[in-house]
């Protein structure tokens, strides 16, 4: 995932009062991207003022996905997402 934080020197959103969730639970690894990590190249987008981590969660058996960043200041996002999309016919 890409973070940008407006105003902030190290883009770092697990030391500044963020949180991320999925379907409520803490991410079990957050590991800082490289520039020149592999990973970052199978981005669909990538710029340069963005941090790049790998997060990863625990298995969820639910087939709706919900991932939350948030931040008692800022507020919160949400995206909504299925493992199996809906057929749009």
């Amino acid at each position: 995932m890409g973070v940008y934080i407006s105003d902030s020197k190290n883009q770092r959103f697990d030391t500044q009062g963020y949180s991320l969730t999925l379907n409520g639970n803490k991410p079990i690894e957050v590991q800082k991207l490289d520039k020149d990590d592999p990973l970052r190249y199978e981005m669909p987008m990538v710029d340069n003022w963005s941090t790049y981590y790998k997060v990863k969660f625990p298995k969820v058996d639910k087939d709706e996905l919900e991932l939350v960043f948030e931040n008692d200041r800022f507020g919160r996002d949400i995206l909504h997402f299925s493992k199996h999309p809906k057929d749009p016919f």
